[in-house]
């Protein structure tokens, strides 16, 4: 069946699952992995459930202001309520991650930037360059939770 922290919402609602539902898992993991909070805490499974039904969690930024929005812009396409809107391969998801994994170099972007060059920035194949905790390993952190 599932953890209900990290289901997805059409396995939630009994629905037919395929691979897309692991990739909002390896999201939801990932979620976890770079804000240390689960995306939806309920009080019970089934309020866990609900929320994972109806609502967006919080954006990892807000929880950690190091994540770069290119990361957060991974995630919560990984984590998408629409499977057709997520990664549809791990092969895509890995792809995107890409530029954050150990080997790739870190540069430093405007911290300032705003608007379409935030945007330009999420979208370039940049790693930016974090503040205190580095959220910018998050490949790695998935290779070492993949069996």
């Amino acid at each position: 069946m599932g953890t209900p922290d990290y289901m997805a919402p059409e396995q939630a609602r009994g629905d037919k699952v395929d691979a897309r539902a692991d990739i909002y898992a390896a999201g939801a993991i990932l979620y976890r992995a770079v804000t240390g909070k689960k995306p939806f805490e309920g009080r019970d499974p089934m309020a866990t459930l609900t929320a994972v039904l109806t609502e967006e969690p919080p954006r990892p930024s807000e929880l950690n202001p190091a994540v770069p929005l290119s990361l957060e812009l991974v995630i919560q396409k990984a984590m998408a309520k629409n499977p057709a809107e997520r990664f549809q391969t791990m092969a895509e998801l890995d792809a995107a991650l890409a530029p954050f994994d150990e080997q790739a170099p870190l540069l430093d972007l405007e911290a300032g930037a705003v608007g379409a060059d935030r945007r330009a920035a999420a979208t370039a194949k940049t790693v930016l360059a974090p503040v205190g905790r580095d959220p910018c390993r998050a490949r790695a952190w998935m290779k070492r939770l993949a069996p």
